[in-house]
C-alpha cells in the first residue's frame, strides 16, 4: 500500500472537515457547501462509497488531499505532509519550520475569516428582524391613515401623503426582506436594483447607506 492509500485508509473526509471547522447540518450527514456562497440551503455530503466530499448543488467533487490543497493553497506533496502532521500518523518526515509558520499562519486565516463570516450572519439575521419590525410599523401606519371617503373629498393630504408614504417604505422594505432572504425570483436583484452582490449590500446598510 502506498502512502497516500495509507493515508486514506486512516483518515476519513469527516476527520478532515472537522479539523477545518466544518460541521454537519443538523446531526445529518449534510454541509453548507464552502465552494459556493451562500449555501442557504446546505448541499454537500460525504460519498459513502469513496469518501469524497461532494456538493449537489455546485458539483464540486473533493477526496481529502484535495481539499487539504484547497484549504492550505499548497500542492499535493505538502498536502499530504500536513494529514501525516496534523493527525499523527508517522508516516513520513516533519514539515520544515516555514511549512510549519505558513500552516499556522493560514490556521489563523480561518480562524479570523470564520469570525467574520458568523459576525456577518449575525449581522445579517438582526437585520432581516429589523425589517419585519418595521415591516409591521408601516403596515399599521398604512391601516391607520387609510383615507375615507370623506377625507378624501375634504382634501386631506397631509394624510394621504402619510398613507402612500407608508405603502412605499412596505414595499421597499419586503422587496430587500426576499432579496436579503435569497427568495427564488430575488437572487439577481442585487445588481440590478442595488449595484452591488450580496455581501456588499449587507456592508452598505450597515454602514446606514441603506436606510431601514
Amino acid at each position: 500500500m502506498d502512502i497516500t492509500e495509507e493515508i486514506k485508509s486512516r483518515v476519513s473526509m469527516r476527520d478532515v472537515l472537522s479539523e477545518y471547522g466544518y460541521q454537519t447540518h443538523r446531526g445529518t450527514n449534510i454541509y453548507r457547501c464552502m465552494y459556493h456562497f451562500p449555501d442557504k440551503k446546505p448541499s454537500a455530503s460525504i460519498d459513502k462509497r469513496n469518501d469524497r466530499f461532494h456538493c449537489f448543488s455546485c458539483g464540486v467533487v473533493k477526496d481529502i488531499f484535495d481539499f487539504v490543497q484547497d484549504q492550505e493553497k499548497c500542492d499535493f506533496k505538502t498536502a499530504t505532509k500536513i494529514l501525516d502532521e496534523k493527525f499523527g500518523l508517522g508516516l513520513l518526515g516533519n514539515l520544515t519550520h516555514k511549512q510549519k509558520l505558513e500552516l499556522a499562519r493560514r490556521q489563523k486565516e480561518r480562524e479570523r475569516a470564520k469570525k467574520e463570516k458568523q459576525w456577518w450572519a449575525e449581522f445579517e439575521r438582526q437585520t432581516c428582524i429589523k425589517i419585519a419590525d418595521r415591516l409591521k410599523l408601516w403596515e399599521q401606519i398604512a391601516t391607520d391613515c387609510h383615507l375615507t371617503r370623506g377625507e378624501y373629498r375634504s382634501g386631506n393630504w397631509e394624510l394621504a401623503d402619510l398613507y402612500f408614504h407608508a405603502l412605499k417604505q412596505h414595499d421597499f422594505l419586503s422587496f430587500l426582506y426576499d432579496t436579503l432572504n435569497c427568495h427564488e425570483n430575488f437572487t439577481s436583484n442585487y445588481t440590478y436594483f442595488f449595484g452591488t452582490n450580496r455581501q456588499e449590500l449587507l456592508k452598505r446598510i450597515a454602514k446606514g447607506e441603506i436606510e431601514i
